[in-house]
Protein backbone atom coordinates (compact mmCIF):
# COMPACT_ATOMS: atom_id res chain seq x y z
CA UNK A 1 0.00 0.00 0.00
CA UNK A 2 0.93 3.61 -0.75
CA UNK A 3 1.23 6.99 1.72
CA UNK A 4 1.81 10.50 1.07
CA UNK A 5 4.78 12.36 2.69
CA UNK A 6 2.47 13.03 5.37
CA UNK A 7 -1.37 12.72 6.20
CA UNK A 8 -3.37 15.49 3.80
CA UNK A 9 -5.05 18.18 5.26
CA UNK A 10 -8.19 17.96 7.45
CA UNK A 11 -11.85 18.78 5.58
CA UNK A 12 -12.73 22.45 6.18
CA UNK A 13 -14.95 21.76 8.81
CA UNK A 14 -11.56 21.18 11.34
CA UNK A 15 -9.68 23.33 12.54
CA UNK A 16 -5.83 23.16 12.12
CA UNK A 17 -5.60 22.75 16.07
CA UNK A 18 -8.19 19.46 15.72
CA UNK A 19 -5.62 17.96 13.75
CA UNK A 20 -3.16 18.43 16.47
CA UNK A 21 -5.21 16.61 18.31
CA UNK A 22 -6.19 13.90 15.82
CA UNK A 23 -2.48 13.03 15.65
CA UNK A 24 -2.00 12.17 19.49
CA UNK A 25 -5.42 10.11 20.19
CA UNK A 26 -5.64 6.44 20.89
CA UNK A 27 -7.78 5.63 18.14
CA UNK A 28 -8.23 5.62 14.74
CA UNK A 29 -9.81 9.19 12.58
CA UNK A 30 -9.86 9.36 8.70
CA UNK A 31 -11.48 11.20 6.66
CA UNK A 32 -12.77 10.17 2.50
CA UNK A 33 -14.00 13.02 0.20
CA UNK A 34 -17.01 12.58 -1.65
CA UNK A 35 -15.21 10.39 -4.48
CA UNK A 36 -14.45 7.90 -2.18
CA UNK A 37 -10.59 9.29 -2.19
CA UNK A 38 -8.22 8.64 1.62
CA UNK A 39 -7.58 12.08 2.74
CA UNK A 40 -6.33 13.30 5.98
CA UNK A 41 -5.47 10.01 8.61
CA UNK A 42 -4.19 9.67 11.61
CA UNK A 43 -0.92 8.05 13.27
CA UNK A 44 -3.42 5.40 14.65
CA UNK A 45 -4.62 4.39 11.01
CA UNK A 46 -0.91 4.62 8.86
CA UNK A 47 -0.23 2.06 11.53
CA UNK A 48 -2.80 -0.20 10.98
CA UNK A 49 -3.05 -0.07 7.35
CA UNK A 50 0.73 -0.08 7.03
CA UNK A 51 0.37 3.44 5.07
CA UNK A 52 4.29 3.58 5.38
CA UNK A 53 5.09 4.34 1.66
CA UNK A 54 5.25 7.91 0.38
CA UNK A 55 2.84 7.83 -3.28
CA UNK A 56 2.02 10.53 -5.38
CA UNK A 57 -1.29 9.05 -6.13
CA UNK A 58 -3.93 9.21 -4.16
CA UNK A 59 -5.75 6.40 -2.61
CA UNK A 60 -9.42 5.09 -2.82
CA UNK A 61 -10.31 4.18 1.17
CA UNK A 62 -12.70 1.17 -0.31
CA UNK A 63 -10.07 -0.35 -2.34
CA UNK A 64 -7.55 -0.23 0.62
CA UNK A 65 -10.21 -1.58 2.94
CA UNK A 66 -10.83 -4.07 0.31
CA UNK A 67 -7.48 -5.47 0.49
CA UNK A 68 -6.88 -4.64 3.74
CA UNK A 69 -9.59 -7.11 4.75
CA UNK A 70 -8.52 -9.68 2.40
CA UNK A 71 -5.25 -9.60 4.09
CA UNK A 72 -7.13 -10.34 7.14
CA UNK A 73 -9.17 -12.85 6.06
CA UNK A 74 -11.77 -11.19 6.51
CA UNK A 75 -15.54 -11.48 5.48
CA UNK A 76 -16.86 -9.27 3.00
CA UNK A 77 -19.91 -8.42 4.20
CA UNK A 78 -19.21 -5.95 6.76
CA UNK A 79 -18.22 -4.29 3.65
CA UNK A 80 -20.82 -4.50 1.73
CA UNK A 81 -23.09 -3.31 5.21
CA UNK A 82 -20.61 -0.12 5.15
CA UNK A 83 -21.21 0.83 1.13
CA UNK A 84 -25.25 0.34 1.80
CA UNK A 85 -24.41 2.90 4.80
CA UNK A 86 -22.65 5.42 3.18
CA UNK A 87 -24.53 5.32 -0.25
CA UNK A 88 -28.08 6.14 2.10
CA UNK A 89 -25.67 8.48 3.93
CA UNK A 90 -26.31 7.22 7.11
CA UNK A 91 -24.35 5.98 10.18
CA UNK A 92 -23.22 3.22 10.77
CA UNK A 93 -21.13 1.01 13.21
CA UNK A 94 -19.21 -2.34 12.93
CA UNK A 95 -16.72 -4.72 15.16
CA UNK A 96 -14.47 -6.62 12.77
CA UNK A 97 -11.78 -8.85 14.18
CA UNK A 98 -8.04 -7.84 13.47
CA UNK A 99 -5.06 -10.24 14.88
CA UNK A 100 -6.93 -10.90 18.13
CA UNK A 101 -7.82 -7.47 18.42
CA UNK A 102 -10.91 -5.99 18.21
CA UNK A 103 -11.79 -3.03 16.22
CA UNK A 104 -14.94 -0.74 16.23
CA UNK A 105 -15.81 1.50 12.61
CA UNK A 106 -18.27 4.01 13.54
CA UNK A 107 -18.88 6.15 10.30
CA UNK A 108 -20.23 9.48 10.06
CA UNK A 109 -21.50 11.55 7.01
CA UNK A 110 -20.27 14.86 7.12
CA UNK A 111 -22.40 17.96 5.75
CA UNK A 112 -19.83 18.91 2.98
CA UNK A 113 -19.86 15.87 1.47
CA UNK A 114 -17.77 12.26 2.14
CA UNK A 115 -17.58 11.16 5.84
CA UNK A 116 -15.42 10.62 8.83
CA UNK A 117 -14.49 7.27 10.09
CA UNK A 118 -13.48 6.72 13.23
CA UNK A 119 -11.64 3.46 14.44
CA UNK A 120 -11.85 1.76 17.82
CA UNK A 121 -9.78 -0.41 19.85
CA UNK A 122 -12.53 -2.15 22.04
CA UNK A 123 -10.63 -5.50 22.71
CA UNK A 124 -10.94 -4.23 26.57
CA UNK A 125 -13.88 -3.27 25.98
CA UNK A 126 -15.39 -6.27 24.69
CA UNK A 127 -13.64 -8.63 27.28
CA UNK A 128 -15.01 -6.39 29.71
CA UNK A 129 -18.39 -7.26 28.33
CA UNK A 130 -18.00 -10.87 28.39
CA UNK A 131 -16.40 -10.42 32.09
CA UNK A 132 -19.57 -8.87 32.73
CA UNK A 133 -21.75 -11.49 30.86
CA UNK A 134 -19.89 -14.36 32.54
CA UNK A 135 -20.29 -12.57 36.27
CA UNK A 136 -24.28 -12.33 35.32
CA UNK A 137 -24.41 -15.76 34.50
CA UNK A 138 -22.27 -17.17 37.92
CA UNK A 139 -24.91 -14.62 39.74
CA UNK A 140 -27.90 -16.63 38.14
CA UNK A 141 -26.67 -19.77 39.64
CA UNK A 142 -25.70 -18.85 42.85
CA UNK A 143 -29.73 -17.03 43.51
CA UNK A 144 -30.60 -19.88 41.55
CA UNK A 145 -29.88 -22.16 44.34
CA UNK A 146 -30.38 -20.24 47.07
CA UNK A 147 -33.30 -21.67 49.00
CA UNK A 148 -35.32 -18.61 49.17
CA UNK A 149 -36.82 -16.07 46.94
CA UNK A 150 -34.14 -13.50 45.59
CA UNK A 151 -35.20 -10.66 43.53
CA UNK A 152 -33.58 -7.17 42.46
CA UNK A 153 -36.34 -4.36 42.00
CA UNK A 154 -35.55 -1.07 39.89
CA UNK A 155 -36.39 2.92 41.32
CA UNK A 156 -40.08 1.86 39.56
CA UNK A 157 -40.39 -1.79 41.48
CA UNK A 158 -40.11 -3.59 38.24
CA UNK A 159 -38.20 -6.94 38.44
CA UNK A 160 -34.70 -6.81 37.13
CA UNK A 161 -34.21 -10.09 38.64
CA UNK A 162 -36.10 -13.10 40.11
CA UNK A 163 -34.43 -16.86 40.87
CA UNK A 164 -35.99 -20.13 40.43
CA UNK A 165 -37.72 -20.43 43.63
CA UNK A 166 -40.45 -18.14 42.82
CA UNK A 167 -41.15 -20.80 39.99
CA UNK A 168 -41.15 -23.61 42.29
CA UNK A 169 -42.82 -21.99 45.14
CA UNK A 170 -45.40 -19.86 43.96
CA UNK A 171 -45.81 -20.92 40.01
CA UNK A 172 -44.37 -17.79 38.63
CA UNK A 173 -41.80 -17.90 35.80
CA UNK A 174 -39.25 -15.57 36.50
CA UNK A 175 -39.53 -14.56 32.65
CA UNK A 176 -43.04 -13.51 33.33
CA UNK A 177 -41.88 -11.91 36.79
CA UNK A 178 -38.68 -9.96 35.11
CA UNK A 179 -39.81 -6.57 33.42
CA UNK A 180 -43.76 -6.89 35.29
CA UNK A 181 -44.63 -4.40 38.62
CA UNK A 182 -44.26 -5.96 42.09
CA UNK A 183 -47.92 -4.45 42.38
CA UNK A 184 -49.24 -6.59 40.14
CA UNK A 185 -47.53 -9.53 41.69
CA UNK A 186 -48.20 -8.98 45.26
CA UNK A 187 -51.65 -10.00 47.49
CA UNK A 188 -54.20 -8.03 47.28
CA UNK A 189 -53.80 -8.52 51.01
CA UNK A 190 -50.59 -7.45 51.16
CA UNK A 191 -50.15 -5.43 48.56
CA UNK A 192 -50.44 -1.72 50.90
CA UNK A 193 -48.39 -2.78 53.37
CA UNK A 194 -45.38 -3.40 51.38
CA UNK A 195 -46.14 -0.63 48.96
CA UNK A 196 -45.29 1.38 52.54
CA UNK A 197 -42.29 -0.30 53.06
CA UNK A 198 -40.78 -0.02 49.59
CA UNK A 199 -41.13 3.13 48.87
CA UNK A 200 -39.79 4.19 52.55
CA UNK A 201 -36.44 1.95 50.95
CA UNK A 202 -36.37 4.36 48.53
CA UNK A 203 -35.95 6.62 50.67
CA UNK A 204 -32.92 4.77 52.16
CA UNK A 205 -34.37 2.28 54.85
CA UNK A 206 -33.47 -0.91 55.11
CA UNK A 207 -36.86 -2.46 56.22
CA UNK A 208 -37.35 -6.63 57.47
CA UNK A 209 -41.21 -8.26 57.54
CA UNK A 210 -42.61 -11.56 59.35
CA UNK A 211 -45.65 -12.55 58.05
CA UNK A 212 -47.86 -15.57 56.78
CA UNK A 213 -48.80 -15.78 52.96
CA UNK A 214 -49.88 -18.81 50.54
CA UNK A 215 -48.04 -21.13 48.07
CA UNK A 216 -48.86 -22.25 44.32
CA UNK A 217 -50.79 -25.49 46.48
CA UNK A 218 -53.06 -22.94 48.82
CA UNK A 219 -51.00 -24.05 52.04
CA UNK A 220 -50.13 -20.84 54.61
CA UNK A 221 -46.51 -20.32 54.75
CA UNK A 222 -44.69 -18.35 57.37
CA UNK A 223 -41.80 -16.15 56.27
CA UNK A 224 -39.52 -13.69 56.72
CA UNK A 225 -38.31 -11.05 54.71
CA UNK A 226 -35.77 -8.18 54.17
CA UNK A 227 -35.59 -5.27 51.63
CA UNK A 228 -32.32 -3.76 51.18
CA UNK A 229 -31.92 -0.57 49.30
CA UNK A 230 -28.29 -0.39 46.64
CA UNK A 231 -26.57 2.78 46.39
CA UNK A 232 -24.73 4.99 43.80
CA UNK A 233 -21.58 6.69 44.75
CA UNK A 234 -23.94 9.66 45.48
CA UNK A 235 -25.41 7.47 47.77
CA UNK A 236 -28.75 7.40 46.08
CA UNK A 237 -31.08 4.68 45.84
CA UNK A 238 -30.44 2.77 42.47
CA UNK A 239 -32.21 -0.80 43.26
CA UNK A 240 -33.53 -2.79 45.94
CA UNK A 241 -32.80 -6.20 46.82
CA UNK A 242 -35.31 -7.96 48.45
CA UNK A 243 -34.66 -12.06 49.76
CA UNK A 244 -37.30 -13.57 51.65
CA UNK A 245 -36.77 -17.02 53.59
CA UNK A 246 -39.96 -19.78 53.89
CA UNK A 247 -39.51 -19.59 58.40
CA UNK A 248 -42.87 -21.78 58.81
CA UNK A 249 -40.31 -25.27 59.09
CA UNK A 250 -38.14 -22.65 61.74
CA UNK A 251 -41.20 -21.84 63.52
CA UNK A 252 -43.03 -25.13 64.02
CA UNK A 253 -39.46 -26.10 65.51
CA UNK A 254 -38.91 -22.88 67.88
CA UNK A 255 -42.70 -23.35 68.98
CA UNK A 256 -41.86 -27.38 69.61
CA UNK A 257 -38.79 -25.91 71.91
CA UNK A 258 -40.76 -23.24 73.79
CA UNK A 259 -43.55 -25.78 74.39
CA UNK A 260 -40.83 -28.35 75.79
CA UNK A 261 -39.48 -24.91 77.83
CA UNK A 262 -42.76 -23.32 78.99
CA UNK A 263 -45.43 -26.64 79.10
CA UNK A 264 -45.68 -29.75 82.05
CA UNK A 265 -45.16 -32.30 79.92
CA UNK A 266 -48.00 -34.11 80.98
CA UNK A 267 -50.70 -31.85 81.61
CA UNK A 268 -49.36 -29.52 78.89
CA UNK A 269 -49.93 -26.74 81.01
CA UNK A 270 -47.39 -24.25 82.02
CA UNK A 271 -45.19 -25.36 84.00
CA UNK A 272 -43.88 -23.85 87.20
CA UNK A 273 -40.98 -21.25 85.72
CA UNK A 274 -43.57 -19.99 83.17
CA UNK A 275 -46.35 -19.48 85.37
CA UNK A 276 -44.28 -17.80 87.58
CA UNK A 277 -43.09 -15.31 84.67
CA UNK A 278 -46.60 -15.07 84.05
CA UNK A 279 -47.73 -14.09 87.63
CA UNK A 280 -44.51 -11.81 87.57
CA UNK A 281 -46.43 -10.12 84.35
CA UNK A 282 -49.64 -9.80 85.53
CA UNK A 283 -48.31 -8.01 89.09
CA UNK A 284 -46.96 -5.38 87.23
CA UNK A 285 -49.55 -5.11 84.86
CA UNK A 286 -52.43 -4.70 87.74
CA UNK A 287 -49.77 -2.05 89.41
CA UNK A 288 -49.88 0.07 86.26
CA UNK A 289 -53.51 -0.42 85.36
CA UNK A 290 -54.52 -0.41 89.24
CA UNK A 291 -56.90 -3.52 88.19
CA UNK A 292 -57.40 -6.20 90.41
CA UNK A 293 -55.76 -9.72 90.68
CA UNK A 294 -56.39 -12.85 92.61
CA UNK A 295 -54.28 -16.16 92.41
CA UNK A 296 -54.96 -19.62 93.86
CA UNK A 297 -53.15 -22.45 95.02
CA UNK A 298 -55.35 -25.58 93.88
CA UNK A 299 -54.47 -29.50 95.54
CA UNK A 300 -55.74 -32.80 94.63
CA UNK A 301 -56.63 -34.23 97.96
CA UNK A 302 -55.33 -37.64 98.90
CA UNK A 303 -53.42 -38.22 95.83
CA UNK A 304 -50.78 -40.36 97.13
CA UNK A 305 -53.49 -42.49 97.75
CA UNK A 306 -54.76 -42.85 94.24
CA UNK A 307 -50.89 -43.70 93.38
CA UNK A 308 -50.75 -46.32 95.72
CA UNK A 309 -53.41 -47.92 94.97
CA UNK A 310 -54.34 -47.99 91.38
CA UNK A 311 -50.30 -47.06 90.24
CA UNK A 312 -48.60 -43.96 88.33
CA UNK A 313 -50.27 -44.47 85.34
CA UNK A 314 -53.84 -44.05 87.12
CA UNK A 315 -52.42 -40.96 88.92
CA UNK A 316 -51.56 -39.19 85.54
CA UNK A 317 -55.03 -39.98 84.22
CA UNK A 318 -56.44 -38.11 87.11
CA UNK A 319 -54.00 -34.96 87.16
CA UNK A 320 -54.78 -35.02 83.00
CA UNK A 321 -58.32 -34.99 83.56
CA UNK A 322 -57.68 -32.22 86.67
CA UNK A 323 -56.25 -30.10 84.42
CA UNK A 324 -58.85 -30.58 81.38
CA UNK A 325 -61.74 -29.93 84.22
CA UNK A 326 -59.87 -26.20 85.55
CA UNK A 327 -59.68 -25.33 81.68
CA UNK A 328 -63.29 -25.28 81.16
CA UNK A 329 -64.29 -23.42 84.45
CA UNK A 330 -61.91 -20.41 83.70
CA UNK A 331 -61.53 -17.77 80.93
CA UNK A 332 -59.13 -17.65 78.26
CA UNK A 333 -57.43 -15.17 79.76
CA UNK A 334 -56.68 -16.59 82.93
CA UNK A 335 -53.39 -18.94 83.68
CA UNK A 336 -53.53 -21.81 84.83
CA UNK A 337 -50.12 -24.03 85.54
CA UNK A 338 -48.86 -26.94 87.15
CA UNK A 339 -45.95 -26.40 89.86
CA UNK A 340 -45.44 -29.70 90.53
CA UNK A 341 -46.93 -33.21 91.88
CA UNK A 342 -50.63 -32.51 92.67
CA UNK A 343 -50.26 -28.38 93.02
CA UNK A 344 -51.20 -25.74 90.79
CA UNK A 345 -51.78 -22.51 90.17
CA UNK A 346 -54.27 -20.12 89.15
CA UNK A 347 -53.79 -16.84 87.90
CA UNK A 348 -57.04 -14.64 87.53
CA UNK A 349 -56.48 -10.89 86.13
CA UNK A 350 -59.09 -8.62 86.40
CA UNK A 351 -60.57 -10.31 88.85
CA UNK A 352 -61.27 -9.65 92.57
CA UNK A 353 -61.79 -11.66 95.53
CA UNK A 354 -65.60 -12.11 95.42
CA UNK A 355 -65.34 -13.26 91.77
CA UNK A 356 -62.55 -15.49 92.49
CA UNK A 357 -64.49 -17.38 94.80
CA UNK A 358 -67.00 -17.81 92.34
CA UNK A 359 -64.73 -19.72 90.23
CA UNK A 360 -62.75 -21.65 92.32
CA UNK A 361 -66.64 -23.28 93.53
CA UNK A 362 -67.39 -24.26 90.66
CA UNK A 363 -64.22 -26.42 89.91
CA UNK A 364 -63.91 -27.55 93.07
CA UNK A 365 -67.62 -29.35 92.45
CA UNK A 366 -67.01 -29.96 88.95
CA UNK A 367 -64.33 -32.10 90.26
CA UNK A 368 -66.09 -32.98 93.92
CA UNK A 369 -68.70 -35.10 91.32
CA UNK A 370 -66.44 -36.00 88.75
CA UNK A 371 -65.77 -40.07 87.99
CA UNK A 372 -61.73 -40.46 86.98
CA UNK A 373 -62.47 -43.84 84.59
CA UNK A 374 -59.40 -46.33 85.22
CA UNK A 375 -59.25 -49.46 83.64
CA UNK A 376 -63.12 -49.64 84.48
CA UNK A 377 -63.12 -48.67 87.79
CA UNK A 378 -64.40 -45.26 89.16
CA UNK A 379 -61.70 -43.08 91.17
CA UNK A 380 -63.44 -39.84 93.07
CA UNK A 381 -61.18 -37.30 94.42
CA UNK A 382 -61.15 -33.87 95.67
CA UNK A 383 -59.65 -30.68 95.63
CA UNK A 384 -58.72 -27.87 98.16
CA UNK A 385 -57.36 -24.24 97.14
CA UNK A 386 -56.16 -21.33 98.87
CA UNK A 387 -56.89 -18.27 97.59
CA UNK A 388 -55.33 -14.25 97.80
CA UNK A 389 -56.03 -11.53 96.50
CA UNK A 390 -53.26 -8.98 95.14
CA UNK A 391 -52.67 -5.80 97.05
CA UNK A 392 -50.35 -2.67 95.80
CA UNK A 393 -46.43 -2.24 96.88
CA UNK A 394 -47.21 -6.46 97.23
CA UNK A 395 -44.43 -8.60 95.18
CA UNK A 396 -44.35 -12.27 94.39
CA UNK A 397 -43.29 -13.82 96.43
CA UNK A 398 -45.72 -12.19 99.61
CA UNK A 399 -48.61 -13.11 97.25
CA UNK A 400 -47.45 -16.58 96.29
CA UNK A 401 -46.54 -17.22 100.30
CA UNK A 402 -50.43 -15.96 100.95
CA UNK A 403 -51.92 -18.28 98.33
CA UNK A 404 -49.66 -21.31 99.62
CA UNK A 405 -50.34 -20.66 103.32
CA UNK A 406 -54.32 -20.48 102.74
CA UNK A 407 -54.13 -24.23 100.62
CA UNK A 408 -52.62 -25.20 103.61
CA UNK A 409 -54.61 -24.13 106.30
CA UNK A 410 -57.89 -25.66 103.85
CA UNK A 411 -56.01 -28.62 103.91
CA UNK A 412 -56.05 -29.08 106.94
CA UNK A 413 -59.45 -28.12 108.04
CA UNK A 414 -60.87 -31.36 106.36
CA UNK A 415 -59.92 -30.74 102.34
CA UNK A 416 -62.14 -30.24 99.89
CA UNK A 417 -62.86 -26.25 100.78
CA UNK A 418 -61.63 -22.78 99.84
CA UNK A 419 -59.67 -20.76 102.10
CA UNK A 420 -58.82 -17.15 101.40
CA UNK A 421 -55.75 -15.75 102.79
CA UNK A 422 -55.76 -13.18 105.90
CA UNK A 423 -53.38 -9.77 105.82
Amino acid sequence: MATPDRSPPLPPEFSFNAEEYLNVVDHGVLFVDPEGLLGYYNPFCRKLFSLDLPSPDPINYFNLLTEWSDQQGLSKLWLVELGNAIRQKQRHYTRVNHDDTILEFKHQPLPSGGFVHCIYNITNKVKQEQDSVHKYKQLRTMIDAMPCFVSLLNTNLQFMIANRYHKEHLGICRTDLEGSYIRDVLPEALKSKHLDLLHRVLQGETLHFDEYTSNRHAEIKSVHGSYVPCFDQHHHVTAIVNITYDTTEQKTHEERLRTLAERDHLTRLFNRRKIMDCLETEISRADRQASALTIAMLDLDHFKNVNDKWGHAAGDLVLKEFALLCQQQIRKLDYLGRIGGEEFLLIMSDTDQTEAMFVLERIISVVQHHCFNWKQTEINITCSAGLAEWHPLQNIQQLYTQADKALYEAKNHGRNQIVIATE
